[in-house]
């Protein structure tokens, strides 16, 4: 046992001095620092989100990579209430997923919407469709159908779910890494850089302005349709709108 933690530990130093973000790490990750937290089966929003509450604050970011977001697009959903206080205190936030699920860009607009002064920045990428990769981009990509991540700067924490399935809410093997074990065995810094890889290569940022926009005009148009096609405007009922035709 101590051979194999030795030898890990060994690997991970010498991967933190390399300028290398594809990289898949030995598990268990438990061996690469004794402060790696250990999650067998894991919820985002209540396993990560506590322990982010604690040290996320102003100039702090945090980003994220996973698959569809479907639980986004859920109504009361904890992990975006999370996100909104972070937000607000001042921590900005990067969202990565692979194929955004239906719903999931309008649900999460209101996140970009203007704050308090001083308030986190919200960005949102998604894959670009049918882009040029190399095959270790196009591997590492499709990694990211079950292999996520959630990595923060000021302070350094990374979290890692080696296991999860589309749509599932659950995911298995899970890791946290306080700031000593993030900072310490370099990882924080690798899988940063690894995000930003990605997001440059293949990302493409999706405007959420827009988004609100549309959802303002979506809302104008119905708006306007419940209430006759011009708002302040009674609606004219047909008897009534005949007898202005046929006149007096």
């Amino acid at each position: 046992m101590k051979a194999l933690e030795k030898s890990v530990k060994a690997a991970l130093r010498k991967w933190s001095k390399m300028d290398k973000t594809a990289i898949r790490f030995v598990a268990p990750y438990t061996y690469a620092h004794k402060d790696v937290q250990e999650v067998k089966i894991a919820y985002i929003a209540t396993d990560l989100g506590p322990r982010l509450d604690k040290v996320l604050k102003r100039n702090s970011r945090l980003c994220v990579i996973g698959y569809d977001g479907a639980s986004l697009a859920k109504s009361g959903y904890i992990w975006t209430k999370k996100l909104s206080v972070w937000l607000e205190r001042g921590c900005s936030v990067d969202y990565l997923l692979h194929a955004p699920a239906p719903g999931v860009v309008s649900a999460v607009a209101e996140l970009a919407q203007s704050r308090r002064p001083g308030a986190g920045q919200f960005r949102i990428f998604q894959i670009k469709k049918n882009p040029r990769l190399s095959l270790e981009l196009k591997s590492e990509i499709e990694q990211f159908r079950t292999f996520h991540f959630a990595v923060s700067e000021h302070p350094n924490t990374l979290w890692i779910e080696t296991n999860h399935q589309t749509s599932d809410p659950k995911a298995f093997d899970c890791y946290f890494f306080p700031e000593t074990a993030a900072t310490e065995t370099g990882l924080a810094e690798i899988y940063l850089k690894r995000f930003e890889r990605v997001v440059k290569k293949v990302g493409e940022e999706i405007s959420l302005v827009r988004e609100q926009a549309t959802r303002l005009n979506r809302s104008s148009r119905s708006f306007r349709n419940r209430h006759g096609g011009r708002i302040g405007q009674k609606p004219h009922s047909g008897i009534y709108s005949e007898k202005i035709a046929a006149g007096p």
